[in-house]
C-alpha cells in the first residue's frame, strides 16, 4: 500500500474521487490516500470462501455482507477513516450508503506482505474502536493462520488458531479453517 496524494484531501474530495474511480481503490486516512494493493488467488480463494460460507446466514438474518469494494467508515466523532475490508458483515437496517459501511460487526482483512503491519497494527487499533464491531479477524492467505479477536464486554479476547472452527458471533454461526482455506494448498515445510 502506498501513499497516492501529494496533498491532504477533504473526505468530500475523497468521496468524489472514490465514487469516479473504476480500476482503483483507496483507503483514507485523516486527508492521506493509500491505494489499495492487488490481490492473489489465494487471497481471492478465501474472500469466496468466506462469501459462499456466510451469504444464506447473512440474508436469513437481514444483515448485510459485503467484500473488498465496499467502505468501511469510522463512527463521527473519531478520526476521518474508510478502510476496504475484505468482508465485512452489518446488521443494521439502512446502515450507511451503497458504497459504505458505518456499523459493522463482523471485519475480515486477509494478510499480504504488503497489507500485514497495517492489519495488524493500525487497522486492529481502529476496528477495536468501532464500538459496533464484535469481532476482526486476519487471515493469513500465506499458510493456516487465522487470528481472531473478540469483544467481549469492555475486553477483547484474542486467539490463534491453526485448525479448529472459531465463532461468527453477530450471524449465530461458526467457521472451520478448512471452510477458510478450503482450495488452498500449503507447502508445510514452510511453517514458522
Amino acid at each position: 500500500m502506498t501513499q497516492v496524494a501529494e496533498r491532504l484531501l477533504s473526505e468530500e474530495e475523497y468521496l468524489k474521487l472514490e465514487d469516479e474511480s473504476i480500476e482503483k481503490r483507496h483507503e483514507y486516512i485523516d486527508g492521506v490516500l493509500r491505494l489499495m494493493a492487488g490481490t492473489t488467488q489465494e487471497h481471492n480463494n478465501v474472500v469466496q470462501n468466506f462469501v459462499f460460507k456466510l451469504m444464506l446466514t447473512a440474508r436469513e438474518k437481514a444483515c448485510r455482507l459485503a467484500v473488498e469494494n465496499i467502505r468501511v467508515k469510522l463512527p463521527a466523532g473519531s478520526k476521518k477513516r474508510y478502510y476496504y475490508p475484505d468482508v465485512v458483515v452489518s446488521c443494521r437496517p439502512n446502515d450507511g450508503d451503497r458504497r459504505t459501511i458505518e456499523n459493522p460487526c463482523f471485519v475480515v482483512e486477509i494478510l499480504s506482505k504488503s497489507t500485514s503491519a497495517v492489519d495488524k497494527g493500525e487497522k486492529l487499533d481502529t476496528y477495536q474502536r468501532i464500538a459496533s464491531i464484535k469481532q476482526y479477524v486476519i487471515v493469513d492467505q500465506a499458510r493456516r493462520k487465522v487470528e481472531v479477536y473478540t469483544r467481549q464486554g469492555s475486553k477483547w479476547i484474542y486467539e490463534m488458531l491453526e485448525s479448529g472452527t472459531f465463532d461468527i458471533a453477530c450471524l449465530e454461526t461458526t467457521m472451520t479453517l478448512e471452510e477458510v482455506y478450503a482450495g488452498l494448498r500449503f507447502d508445510e515445510s514452510e511453517k514458522e
